[in-house]
């Protein structure tokens, strides 16, 4: 699994992949192909992804899974959370062979780097420090204990995982 706009974070095999298409809302098919998972649950989703009425849909089932414990920084660039498939030599090659992992700035980009954000998120078991809230039923921030317009760095022990309710109301505050 790539990482939204960073690095390969996750590795896993492909048990079975099925595909269909939802018409006129009838979102039961695709629904049940996700029993046992998180997302079987998650009402909310699962109203959006009726609205849209007629798509076609695909959904893999994955076994195997395993956090990296080095990131893999890929030679090809692309954006977005995405899975990638290296499962050919040459996409092996095209993916990651002659490419050297980006120089991080920390200090004057308020962005965190997707890196550091996921090293966080792995730390805290993806769950908010504060109502104790994980993925995937929050949007999950990474945010600093003593706020980034003090101390313009992104250093790992003044992050820590937020959902987006409680580091958007938390603002600037810091945090003992």
């Amino acid at each position: 699994m790539k990482w939204a706009s960073g690095p390969i974070v996750a590795k896993s095999k492909i048990l079975s992949v099925h595909e269909g298409v939802v018409k006129n809302g009838d979102i039961k098919q695709l629904r049940e192909l996700t029993i046992g998972t998180n997302l079987f649950g998650l009402d909310k989703y699962w109203k959006h992804v009726s609205k849209k009425n007629n798509c076609f849909f695909v959904v893999i089932r994955l076994c195997e899974e395993e956090w990296l414990d080095k990131l893999i920084y890929p030679k090809v660039k692309s954006y977005g959370s995405s899975w990638v498939y290296l499962d050919t030599i040459e996409k092996r090659k095209l993916w990651l062979s002659n490419y050297i992992a980006p120089i991080i700035k920390h200090e004057f980009e308020r962005n965190i780097p997707a890196g550091i954000r996921f090293d966080v998120f792995r730390r805290d078991k993806f769950t908010c420090i504060y109502c104790c809230r994980s993925a995937p039923n929050v949007e999950l921030h990474v945010d600093h204990k003593i706020p980034w317009k003090v101390v313009k760095k992104h250093e790992i022990n003044n992050l820590f995982t937020a959902c987006q309710d409680c580091n958007l109301g938390k603002k600037d505050k810091i945090i003992s």
